[in-house]
Protein backbone atom coordinates (compact mmCIF):
# COMPACT_ATOMS: atom_id res chain seq x y z
CA UNK A 1 0.00 0.00 0.00
CA UNK A 2 2.68 2.54 0.53
CA UNK A 3 4.59 1.58 -2.26
CA UNK A 4 1.27 2.39 -4.19
CA UNK A 5 1.41 5.90 -2.34
CA UNK A 6 4.92 6.82 -3.03
CA UNK A 7 4.91 5.93 -6.80
CA UNK A 8 1.46 8.14 -7.13
CA UNK A 9 2.81 11.15 -5.16
CA UNK A 10 6.17 10.86 -7.28
CA UNK A 11 4.15 10.60 -10.25
CA UNK A 12 2.44 13.78 -9.14
CA UNK A 13 5.51 15.22 -8.96
CA UNK A 14 7.54 15.12 -11.39
CA UNK A 15 8.66 17.29 -13.86
CA UNK A 16 10.30 16.33 -17.22
CA UNK A 17 13.93 17.56 -18.09
CA UNK A 18 12.79 20.73 -20.42
CA UNK A 19 10.40 21.76 -17.56
CA UNK A 20 13.12 21.40 -15.01
CA UNK A 21 15.61 23.73 -16.89
CA UNK A 22 13.15 25.95 -17.75
CA UNK A 23 12.10 26.52 -13.79
CA UNK A 24 16.19 26.82 -13.19
CA UNK A 25 16.27 29.82 -16.13
CA UNK A 26 13.85 31.53 -14.41
CA UNK A 27 15.23 31.58 -11.04
CA UNK A 28 18.52 32.76 -12.74
CA UNK A 29 17.04 35.44 -14.07
CA UNK A 30 15.16 36.43 -11.09
CA UNK A 31 18.31 36.32 -9.27
CA UNK A 32 20.55 38.48 -11.88
CA UNK A 33 17.78 40.65 -12.18
CA UNK A 34 17.80 40.64 -7.54
CA UNK A 35 21.63 41.14 -7.48
CA UNK A 36 22.35 44.65 -8.50
CA UNK A 37 19.79 45.78 -6.39
CA UNK A 38 20.57 43.67 -3.41
CA UNK A 39 24.50 45.46 -3.99
CA UNK A 40 23.39 48.54 -4.46
CA UNK A 41 21.19 48.23 -1.28
CA UNK A 42 24.43 46.75 0.60
CA UNK A 43 26.71 49.68 -0.30
CA UNK A 44 23.86 52.24 0.83
CA UNK A 45 24.01 50.95 4.03
CA UNK A 46 28.04 51.01 3.84
CA UNK A 47 27.97 54.66 2.63
CA UNK A 48 25.67 55.36 5.76
CA UNK A 49 27.76 53.67 8.36
CA UNK A 50 30.53 55.53 6.94
CA UNK A 51 29.06 58.71 7.17
CA UNK A 52 28.20 57.95 10.39
CA UNK A 53 31.89 57.62 10.97
CA UNK A 54 33.03 61.09 9.42
CA UNK A 55 29.89 62.66 11.82
CA UNK A 56 31.91 61.06 14.61
CA UNK A 57 35.03 62.62 13.63
CA UNK A 58 34.02 66.07 13.29
CA UNK A 59 32.38 65.76 16.69
CA UNK A 60 36.34 65.06 17.87
CA UNK A 61 37.70 67.42 15.68
CA UNK A 62 35.62 70.01 17.20
CA UNK A 63 35.92 68.70 20.48
CA UNK A 64 40.21 68.74 20.30
CA UNK A 65 39.59 72.88 18.75
CA UNK A 66 38.11 73.82 21.55
CA UNK A 67 39.80 72.47 23.58
CA UNK A 68 43.37 73.59 22.24
CA UNK A 69 41.87 76.31 19.85
CA UNK A 70 43.53 74.39 16.54
CA UNK A 71 42.41 71.87 14.05
CA UNK A 72 44.85 68.48 14.89
CA UNK A 73 47.76 68.73 13.05
CA UNK A 74 49.51 66.31 10.78
CA UNK A 75 52.33 65.69 8.13
CA UNK A 76 51.16 66.53 4.56
CA UNK A 77 47.68 64.56 4.49
CA UNK A 78 48.62 61.72 6.32
CA UNK A 79 46.11 58.72 7.76
CA UNK A 80 48.27 57.30 10.51
CA UNK A 81 48.64 56.24 13.76
CA UNK A 82 52.15 57.06 13.80
CA UNK A 83 52.29 60.86 15.83
CA UNK A 84 53.10 63.51 14.49
CA UNK A 85 52.54 62.21 10.95
CA UNK A 86 48.68 61.71 11.03
CA UNK A 87 45.50 63.56 12.54
CA UNK A 88 44.03 60.54 13.76
CA UNK A 89 46.25 59.82 17.26
CA UNK A 90 44.77 63.20 18.29
CA UNK A 91 41.63 62.48 18.01
CA UNK A 92 41.55 58.78 19.73
CA UNK A 93 40.71 60.53 22.98
CA UNK A 94 37.80 62.01 22.59
CA UNK A 95 36.01 58.67 20.65
CA UNK A 96 37.31 56.57 23.06
CA UNK A 97 40.22 55.50 21.58
CA UNK A 98 37.98 53.80 19.03
CA UNK A 99 40.23 53.06 15.62
CA UNK A 100 37.40 51.30 13.76
CA UNK A 101 35.70 54.62 13.15
CA UNK A 102 38.80 55.74 10.82
CA UNK A 103 37.70 52.62 8.89
CA UNK A 104 35.41 52.96 5.67
CA UNK A 105 33.40 49.72 5.59
CA UNK A 106 33.59 49.81 1.67
CA UNK A 107 37.52 49.81 1.46
CA UNK A 108 38.09 46.08 3.75
CA UNK A 109 39.94 44.51 1.22
CA UNK A 110 42.31 47.56 1.73
CA UNK A 111 44.85 47.13 4.42
CA UNK A 112 45.17 50.71 5.47
CA UNK A 113 45.63 51.84 9.19
CA UNK A 114 43.14 55.08 8.27
CA UNK A 115 40.80 55.14 5.55
CA UNK A 116 40.04 58.83 5.58
CA UNK A 117 42.11 61.73 4.42
CA UNK A 118 42.51 65.19 5.87
CA UNK A 119 42.42 68.69 4.34
CA UNK A 120 46.06 70.08 5.12
CA UNK A 121 44.96 73.35 5.13
CA UNK A 122 43.11 72.70 8.33
CA UNK A 123 46.34 71.84 10.21
CA UNK A 124 50.00 70.81 8.59
CA UNK A 125 53.61 70.73 9.97
CA UNK A 126 54.65 69.28 6.62
CA UNK A 127 54.56 70.71 3.26
CA UNK A 128 53.18 74.34 5.32
CA UNK A 129 53.15 75.69 8.81
CA UNK A 130 49.17 76.05 8.88
CA UNK A 131 47.74 75.91 12.68
CA UNK A 132 44.31 76.92 11.80
CA UNK A 133 41.66 77.72 14.28
CA UNK A 134 37.83 77.19 13.56
CA UNK A 135 36.39 81.12 13.88
CA UNK A 136 39.13 81.89 11.13
CA UNK A 137 36.92 79.34 8.48
CA UNK A 138 35.11 81.75 6.67
CA UNK A 139 32.88 79.07 4.93
CA UNK A 140 32.22 76.05 7.69
CA UNK A 141 29.62 74.09 5.40
CA UNK A 142 31.95 74.26 2.41
CA UNK A 143 34.96 74.37 3.97
CA UNK A 144 36.71 70.41 4.22
CA UNK A 145 37.80 68.61 6.84
CA UNK A 146 37.92 64.99 6.16
CA UNK A 147 37.32 62.91 2.69
CA UNK A 148 37.44 58.79 1.66
CA UNK A 149 40.63 57.71 0.38
CA UNK A 150 39.94 56.49 -3.23
CA UNK A 151 39.27 52.77 -4.08
CA UNK A 152 42.40 51.75 -5.15
CA UNK A 153 44.57 53.18 -1.92
CA UNK A 154 46.78 55.48 -1.12
CA UNK A 155 45.61 59.52 -0.29
CA UNK A 156 43.65 61.48 -2.83
CA UNK A 157 43.16 64.81 -3.55
CA UNK A 158 39.90 66.66 -4.55
CA UNK A 159 40.06 69.19 -7.57
CA UNK A 160 39.05 70.22 -10.74
CA UNK A 161 40.10 67.52 -13.10
CA UNK A 162 40.16 69.99 -16.24
CA UNK A 163 43.53 71.42 -17.59
CA UNK A 164 44.41 74.05 -15.00
CA UNK A 165 47.56 75.39 -16.64
CA UNK A 166 50.16 74.85 -13.73
CA UNK A 167 53.60 73.72 -14.90
CA UNK A 168 53.90 71.02 -12.68
CA UNK A 169 50.70 69.43 -12.66
CA UNK A 170 49.40 69.25 -16.42
CA UNK A 171 46.29 66.98 -15.47
CA UNK A 172 44.56 69.51 -13.39
CA UNK A 173 46.22 69.56 -9.82
CA UNK A 174 44.68 72.83 -8.92
CA UNK A 175 44.18 71.63 -5.41
CA UNK A 176 47.87 73.17 -4.46
CA UNK A 177 45.85 76.05 -4.45
CA UNK A 178 42.58 75.44 -3.83
CA UNK A 179 40.85 74.87 -7.18
CA UNK A 180 41.07 76.82 -10.37
CA UNK A 181 37.05 78.24 -10.27
CA UNK A 182 36.24 76.29 -13.49
CA UNK A 183 32.96 74.53 -11.50
CA UNK A 184 33.18 70.86 -11.54
CA UNK A 185 35.68 68.40 -11.74
CA UNK A 186 36.66 64.67 -10.51
CA UNK A 187 38.29 63.62 -7.39
CA UNK A 188 41.90 62.36 -8.79
CA UNK A 189 44.71 60.43 -7.39
CA UNK A 190 48.21 61.62 -8.50
CA UNK A 191 47.08 63.38 -11.50
CA UNK A 192 45.02 60.71 -12.52
CA UNK A 193 41.23 60.59 -11.83
CA UNK A 194 40.33 58.11 -9.40
CA UNK A 195 36.99 56.28 -8.36
CA UNK A 196 35.78 56.68 -4.92
CA UNK A 197 35.06 53.51 -2.59
CA UNK A 198 30.93 54.43 -2.92
CA UNK A 199 29.47 53.97 -5.94
CA UNK A 200 32.38 56.11 -7.48
CA UNK A 201 31.85 58.61 -5.24
CA UNK A 202 33.28 59.64 -2.34
CA UNK A 203 32.00 60.95 1.51
CA UNK A 204 33.28 64.52 2.65
CA UNK A 205 33.69 65.90 6.00
CA UNK A 206 32.32 69.17 6.02
CA UNK A 207 33.86 71.75 9.25
CA UNK A 208 30.54 72.79 10.19
CA UNK A 209 29.85 68.97 11.14
CA UNK A 210 27.74 67.91 8.34
CA UNK A 211 29.20 64.66 5.61
CA UNK A 212 27.32 64.44 2.82
CA UNK A 213 28.47 61.77 -0.75
CA UNK A 214 29.34 63.22 -3.59
CA UNK A 215 30.31 61.86 -6.99
CA UNK A 216 32.38 65.29 -8.78
CA UNK A 217 34.43 68.16 -6.89
CA UNK A 218 32.13 71.43 -7.16
CA UNK A 219 33.21 74.71 -6.58
CA UNK A 220 30.05 76.18 -5.46
CA UNK A 221 29.51 73.36 -2.68
CA UNK A 222 33.01 72.68 -1.59
CA UNK A 223 36.70 74.80 -1.03
CA UNK A 224 39.69 73.30 0.56
CA UNK A 225 40.23 77.25 1.55
CA UNK A 226 39.42 78.50 4.54
CA UNK A 227 38.55 81.64 3.37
Amino acid sequence: MLDKIRKILLNKISFSLIELLVVIAIIALLASMLLPALLRAREMGRRAKCISNLKQIGLAIMMYAHDYDYYPISIGTAGSWDPPYGFAPSLLVYLNGNKNIFKCPSRKKYNSEVDYVYNYHAGNEGWFHIYMKANEIKNPSKFILIYDSPINGGETGIDPSDECGIENYPNGAADQDGGDGHGTGELWYWYKIVPGPHNGGHNILFADGHAKWFAKWDSSQMTRLPD
